[in-house]
C-alpha cells in the first residue's frame, strides 16, 4: 500500500475514534433519552435545553465523522481476502444509513427549542407540536437508520474478527453497541450507556491497533 494511502486511512481511523468518543460523549451529556413520538410532554420540557441541543449538535458532526471513519476502516479491511473485504464491504454500505438520523438531528437542534418555548406558554399546544413531530415518517427514519446500523455494525464486526490485524474483542464490542445504543435507550440507559462506553473503547482500540499494524491478512 503506497505511503500517502496508509496516512489516509491512517486519519480516517483517527475520526472513527473521534467519532466513538463523541457519540458516547453526548449520550453522557443528553442524559436518559426522551422521544417526541413515545413522550410528547417530557420531550417538549427538555427540548430547548442546553444539554439537548448540545447533544444534537454534537451528535450530528460525531455522524459525519462517522462516515469518513468507516470508509477508511473498510480501506483499512479491503486486503484481507474475501472472507473480510466481503463483510466489511456490507458494514461500510450498511453503517452509512446512519445519514438517515441527519434530518432528525437537525430537526432536535433547530426545531426543539422553539417548541419548549410554546410549551412554557401554552402547554396543550406544545405537547401537540411535538407529539406532530414524532410523526410516522419521524418513526420511519429512526426505525430505518437504526436497521442499517446495526446490520453495518455486525458486518463490520465479522470482518474485524476475521481480519487478524485487529483484536478480536474489538469486533465483538462493535456488534453489540450498535442494538445498545439504537434500541435499549427507551428501555434503560444505564444499558445505552454500556453500549456507548462498548463503542468508543472499540472505536478507539481499532484506531489504535490500525495505526500500528499492516493491513488484515484475513482467510481466504
Amino acid at each position: 500500500m503506497p505511503a500517502q494511502d496508509a496516512r489516509r486511512i491512517r486519519l480516517g481511523l483517527a475520526a472513527l475514534a473521534v467519532y466513538g468518543v463523541l457519540i458516547a460523549a453526548m449520550i453522557v451529556v443528553r442524559g436518559p433519552f426522551v422521544d417526541a413520538a413515545d413522550s410528547p410532554g417530557p420531550f417538549a420540557e427538555v427540548a430547548g435545553s442546553a444539554r439537548f441541543l448540545a447533544y444534537s449538535l454534537g451528535t450530528t458532526v460525531g455522524v459525519a465523522l462517522g462516515l469518513y471513519g468507516f470508509l477508511a476502516l473498510y480501506a483499512y479491511l479491503a486486503d484481507g481476502g474475501p472472507a473480510v473485504s466481503g463483510p466489511a464491504f456490507w458494514g461500510l454500505v450498511l453503517s452509512i444509513g446512519l445519514v438517515f438520523l441527519m434530518p432528525i438531528l437537525g430537526v432536535y437542534a433547530f426545531a426543539g427549542p422553539p417548541v419548549a418555548a410554546l410549551y412554557r406558554h401554552d402547554p396543550r399546544r406544545g405537547i401537540e407540536l411535538a407529539a406532530a413531530m414524532g410523526n410516522g415518517w419521524y418513526l420511519a427514519m429512526v426505525l430505518l437508520q437504526a436497521l442499517f446500523y446495526c446490520a453495518g455494525s455486525l458486518y463490520f464486526g465479522i470482518a474485524i474478527w476475521r481480519s487478524g490485524a485487529l483484536p478480536r474483542w474489538t469486533g465483538l464490542f462493535f456488534i453489540l453497541q450498535g442494538p445498545m445504543i439504537q434500541f435499549v435507550p427507551l428501555v434503560s440507559y444505564a444499558g445505552e450507556i454500556l453500549g456507548a462506553v462498548m463503542l468508543a473503547v472499540s472505536c478507539v482500540w481499532i484506531a489504535y491497533a490500525g495505526s500500528r499494524r499492516p493491513a488484515a491478512a484475513g482467510t481466504p
